[in-house]
């Protein structure tokens, strides 16, 4: 049995369409796919860019200039931490990846603490220049 669909001369796999047929009616709620020559490309959402759109809404270069550098604005300016006395870039939620974590975990960001890890203890017996792993 062949598709249903217009000069397909696919075999019909489900409801008399072929797969492709039947993947678009899915999609879209009809079987007929626009040409692609008739879609309009998407072009990136920053402002000057003229290079087409793959990831969401960004070129490709744009989409990883976000992910390695934190959120971009409009403007393409990087957006640093919502905390005051922050100027790291943001990770998610308008706070850099520590402050994230920070509220993550304990539902408050604690502004007044600073973002340091605690100094590393030597290790106690002589001769040993290792860092301690447990009880001194």
């Amino acid at each position: 049995m062949e598709c249903s669909e217009g000069e397909c001369e696919s075999p019909a796999l489900s409801r008399g369409l072929c797969n492709k047929h039947y993947k678009a009616w899915r999609r879209r709620g009809s079987p007929v796919e626009p040409a692609l020559s008739e879609r309009a490309p998407a072009v990136c959402a920053l402002a000057g860019c003229e290079l087409r759109a793959t990831v969401r809404g960004h070129c490709g270069k744009h989409y990883k200039m976000r992910v390695r550098n934190g959120e971009l604005d409009t403007a393409g300016e990087v957006i640093t931490c919502s905390v005051e006395s922050c100027d790291r870039r943001t990770s998610a939620r308008g706070l850099c990846h520590g402050h994230y974590i920070r509220w993550s975990r304990n539902g408050d960001v604690c502004p007044e603490r600073p973002l340091t890890r605690p100094d590393k203890e030597q290790c106690s017996v002589a001769g040993c220049e290792k860092w301690v792993h447990s009880r001194g």
